[in-house]
C-alpha cells in the first residue's frame, strides 16, 4: 500500500471560491451590525411590546391580577428577546 501524495488535496479541503467567502464575510459583518442595533433599542422595543400586550389584554391570555399577568408578560417577553 502506498502513501497518499502530498500534491492531491483530498476534496473536503478544498478552498471555496473567493465570492463566497466574501459573501460569507459580508453576511456575518451584516448580522453583527444588526446585533448591535437591537442591543441600542431594546428597551424601546420592550416598553412597545409590553405596552401592546397590556392594550390587549384577551390575545395575550392576561386576567387581570399583577402577579399572574407578570409572568405571562415576563416569558413572552423573553420569547420576543430570542426571536
Amino acid at each position: 500500500m502506498s502513501a497518499p501524495r502530498a500534491d492531491v488535496m483530498p476534496q473536503a479541503w478544498r478552498v471555496p471560491p473567493v465570492s463566497v467567502l466574501l459573501a460569507a464575510v459580508a453576511l456575518i459583518a451584516c448580522a453583527e451590525v444588526g446585533g448591535a442595533s437591537m442591543v441600542q433599542w431594546k428597551p424601546e422595543v420592550t416598553r412597545w411590546a409590553r405596552d401592546t400586550m397590556l392594550a390587549r389584554p384577551a390575545v395575550h391570555v392576561l386576567v387581570g391580577v399583577r402577579d399572574v399577568d407578570e409572568q405571562i408578560l415576563d416569558e413572552a417577553l423573553t420569547r420576543l428577546d430570542g426571536a
